[in-house]
């Protein structure tokens, strides 16, 4: 190696490790400024581009940053094997005081340089080719150039994903949907459960039912050894675990309200609470949510099945200036990207129009508008009629308007509101009537 080499690959490393260092020290500045800047992928040593992407999730999902909360990311994720806490903080302890920014620009300066000079060694591989003109050689290495700023895992050959889509069909338990189960065998058999990648939408008035929909189906989930986020922005966490209280233990859920709890309320709900210990479903219920404060959370717990965001309408838009119509299709677009980036099913509860009060809901009653549906692999619409003394029946009407891997139909399910449980009631249509 030259003397020229050498001193390359010492300046990337120190550039590298100052980054790196200048994230834990002052996460505000250090992540925040340069997120533009720099990628995990920019960086030459991948354990320490695995810390970096870390540091950003952590920071945004609100984590204090210390070189331990890293270590323990990093040891759960199990990312990284030969950095300690020991050696983050020599690091931090030899960089204290720099500018993150000036690290930043070398990182990624380095990084594309690294980047023209693989593909400059690819092409030099052919240069006693006849066909070598000057006009040729240059658009062979720009495109030689963006190649190499992309992965392979972008790209895949159309028999792989065929193989891949027998096996995941061969190992499927007999008789068991191909995505994860709701908890409820119509809808299973009408939409074939919660597939990765997708997009699922709940909509309905208020009232109706969907957040105690929505948490059935994150309780089916989560009692399946499946990683569950669910982002409340209209209710907190202890709201919540009072309706899958009354659902799971039996508790009549006015009581929670009333505050009639009985000594032995308390210990079915303690008991509960010990068996649900295992479960990996969480709650964040920070008001007015982001989708990149979200995102941030389920990066952080690694490998989500199911994300939940109840709901829409309070979710804070991406573009606060565009019209509101336009803010809650972005947002509905934004969660599609979110169910692809993460592999997992998102699910986004909404509410309907007003005037959809007193009548079976359709795809104009969604709020805003129709674009919200667009981005949607599966759309659910749900309904309830008033019985003659003006309460809400228990029997929930869903009409499935969307669903790419089913058709579209109606089933029924129970709604008991006193203990806030859903169950199935074996009732299927093809249309929705009326």
């Amino acid at each position: 190696m030259t003397n020229q080499q050498q001193e390359y690959f010492r300046h990337t490393k120190t550039c590298e490790e100052a980054l790196v260092a200048c994230a834990l020290l002052d996460p505000q500045t250090a992540v925040t400024e340069v997120l533009a800047i720099v990628e995990p992928a920019d960086f030459s040593d991948g354990d320490f581009g695995k810390v970096y992407q870390t540091i950003k999730q952590l920071h945004q999902a609100s984590v204090r940053i210390t070189t331990d909360v890293v270590m323990m990311q990093i040891a759960k994720s199990g990312l990284v094997a030969e950095i300690t806490s020991t050696k983050l903080a020599e690091i931090c302890n030899r960089h204290v005081g720099l500018d993150p920014q000036h690290y930043a620009s070398e990182v990624a300066r380095l990084s594309d340089q690294r980047r023209d000079m693989e593909a400059a060694r690819k092409l030099l591989a052919q240069e006693y080719r006849l066909d070598r003109d000057r006009e040729i050689q240059l658009r062979r290495f720009e495109a030689a150039t963006r190649a190499e700023r992309t992965t392979q895992d972008d790209c895949r050959s159309i028999s792989e994903a065929l193989a891949a889509v027998a096996e995941r069909h061969r190992s499927r338990p007999t008789h068991e949907p191909l995505g994860i189960p709701t908890g409820f065998s119509d809808l299973d058999a009408a939409i074939g459960g919660l597939h990765k990648s997708t997009l699922v939408y709940v909509g309905a008035r208020l009232g109706t039912g969907k957040t105690a929909l929505a948490l059935a189906f994150a309780c089916s989930v989560a009692s399946r050894s499946k990683r569950v986020l669910f982002a409340s922005l209209e209710m907190t966490a202890e709201e919540l675990a009072e309706r899958v209280a009354s659902d799971q233990c039996g508790v009549p859920f006015r009581d929670f309200a009333n505050g009639d709890l009985q000594a032995d309320d308390l210990v079915e709900i303690e008991a509960c609470a010990s068996q649900m210990a295992d479960w990996e479903f969480q709650v964040v219920d920070k008001p007015r949510q982001s989708l990149d404060y979200i995102r941030a959370r389920a990066s952080v717990m690694g490998n989500v099945d199911l994300v939940i965001v109840d709901n829409l309408q309070i979710l804070k838009a991406i573009d606060t200036r565009a019209e509101r119509r336009l803010q809650l299709a972005a947002l509905s677009q934004e969660c599609k990207r979110l169910a692809k980036e993460l592999n997992c099913c998102v699910m986004l509860v909404g509410q309907l129009n007003a005037d959809a009060e007193g009548r079976r809901p359709t795809k104009r009653d969604l709020s805003e508008g129709k674009q919200v549906l667009e981005p949607a692999d599966t759309a659910l619409l749900l309904h309830r009629e008033r019985e003659d003394d003006g309460r809400l029946s228990r029997r929930m009407e869903v009409h499935v308007v969307k669903a790419r891997r089913g058709e579209e139909c109606m089933l029924e399910l129970d709604f008991d509101g006193a203990y806030q449980r859903i169950s199935d009631r074996s009732t299927v249509a093809k249309v929705w009537p009326g």
